[in-house]
């Protein structure tokens, strides 16, 4: 019983030390509208982020791996429409990009 008391403590300090490491920052237009999301770990971009056109549409969404971009990034005109695709690998172009 007293194994399952101190597994489950660690276990909690471990889930919310993750927890506390990576976060999600947004910036907005001076007219309240979201601008840009992206997320953080240790202070460095991780998964996805995202901007927005003033308007409200998406202009882009960018993966990063440790600060880098890492996989598809893509474009968007104001429209909707696509406008580029564009892969990257620890932070370099890679492969074929469509514009």
């Amino acid at each position: 019983m007293k194994n399952k008391k101190i597994l489950t403590i660690l276990c909690s300090i471990l889930f919310l030390s993750v927890i506390g490491c990576s976060e999600v920052t947004r910036v907005y237009y001076k007219s309240g509208e979201l601008r840009w999301e992206a997320n953080f770990k240790e202070s460095k971009q991780e998964g996805l982020s995202k901007e927005y056109y003033r308007s409200g549409p998406l202009r882009w969404e960018v993966n990063y791996k440790e600060g880098k971009q890492e996989g598809l990034s893509i474009e968007y005109y104001r429209s909707g429409g696509l406008k580029s695709k564009i892969n990257y690998m620890n932070g370099q172009r890679e492969g074929l990009s469509k514009t």
